[in-house]
């Protein structure tokens, strides 16, 4: 009897222990979750009292700086200095491929007519529902402030069912994208080869030609004529991220402009999910003829074996053309050498936008949108 209470006391030390560890171990995991998310909780060491806080303060600006792009310091490839060396170069890469394939221009602009704005968009099916928040966006906080305008969206593999809702619902036109007109690696939809071509098809019938993709929501706040004005002066408004360029683009791609990666290892990605173009010469000639003639080379855009480069990795070590950015790294290649440390002329003077990829909005059949 002894013996069992001497157990029976044991195992409640044990269990008590444990239970005890368990709490312990949970209130440690919040707390470094909840600094985590409120950073400001561990600026304590920065405060003036703080012996340490300049070696902190300078150790804080160095990681922020460790995130952005590293100088490739054995590339000695340059940029020419001269403007217009840069230009003559962009304009050797156009080729006549896109003036082979006329029927697939007249298929998509023979539908729309003349607008001051035209807005452009491309769905399939599996990103049906997030098309349907795009047009909420578009509909609720863009074309109240907008006259002479259409919207353009092109389907690039609705269902019939899908199709037919979205005509009925997105107040505006729906287009067949023409494959069956084009290389047959157009049907690739993640080499986005698809997108430069609908915007060089569909510039001349516009003043300004606005790209968004679905996952782009509309800020109501943002003003809109320093984004026109801006696009009408610089031909093009962009936006951009933080990534190197040298890390998200294909060898091929930059084989195909005469470019070296380690040139772009100082450089940030240019997006392409929400663009501005205004109808010019040079927007035209220099950027989307460009433009789309990498997307009509199988060298360039939609690379052999894309499907492998698909996924960027973002731990250390960096490793240049680890993955592949398709439209985007064309389009990046062809500002960064027209411009060089000079493409803030072509950014947003502010963000315009959101993005929201993969939220998922049932609206055409009265569904909420989430916040």
């Amino acid at each position: 009897m002894a013996l069992c209470r001497r157990r029976s006391g044991w195992l409640r030390r044990s269990l008590t222990c444990a239970i005890g560890a368990t709490l312990l171990y949970f209130v440690y995991r919040f707390n470094v979750a909840f600094k985590l998310q409120n950073p400001s909780l561990n600026d304590h060491r920065l405060s003036p009292d703080n012996e340490n806080s300049d070696d902190d303060l300078i150790r804080i600006f160095v990681s922020r700086l460790s995130s952005l792009p590293c100088v490739n310091s054995t590339c000695h490839a340059k940029f020419s200095p001269s403007p217009e060396v840069r230009m003559r170069q962009i304009l050797a890469t156009r080729t006549n491929a896109y003036d082979l394939y006329r029927s697939a221009v007249t298929s998509i602009n023979e539908k729309v007519s003349f607008h001051k704005y035209i807005l452009v968009s491309a769905v399939s099916d599996n990103h049906y529902n997030e098309m349907q928040a795009l047009v909420k966006s578009l509909i609720n906080d863009l074309f109240p402030r907008l006259d002479n305008y259409t919207f353009v969206l092109f389907d690039l593999g609705l269902t019939a069912e899908q199709r037919q809702k979205t005509e009925r619902n997105c107040k505006c036109t729906v287009v067949d994208f023409p494959f069956h007109k084009l290389p047959s690696f157009f049907k690739g939809l993640k080499c986005y080869t698809w997108k430069p071509f609908i915007i060089r098809s569909l510039i001349e019938k516009s003043e300004f030609l606005i790209w968004t993709d679905t996952s782009i929501r509309w800020n109501p706040a943002a003003p809109l004529a320093p984004l026109f004005k801006r696009a009408r002066e610089q031909g093009l408004q962009v936006w951009g991220n933080s990534a190197a360029m040298s890390l998200r683009t294909a060898v091929s791609m930059f084989d195909f402009y005469g470019e070296k990666t380690c040139q772009y290892s100082r450089f940030t990605e240019v997006e392409s999910g929400l663009t501005f173009y205004h109808n010019q010469r040079f927007v035209r000639e220099a950027v989307l003829d460009s433009w789309v003639s990498c997307a009509l080379d199988e060298r360039c855009m939609c690379v052999k074996d894309y499907k492998k480069l698909l996924v960027c990795y973002y731990s250390p070590p960096r490793r240049d053309n680890g993955c592949h950015r398709f439209d985007q790294s064309s389009l990046g290649i062809i500002i960064t050498k027209l411009y060089g440390e000079q493409r803030g002329m072509v950014w947003f003077p502010y963000r315009p936008h959101s993005v929201f990829r993969g939220q998922e909005a049932d609206w055409f059949n009265g569904g909420v949108v989430p916040s």
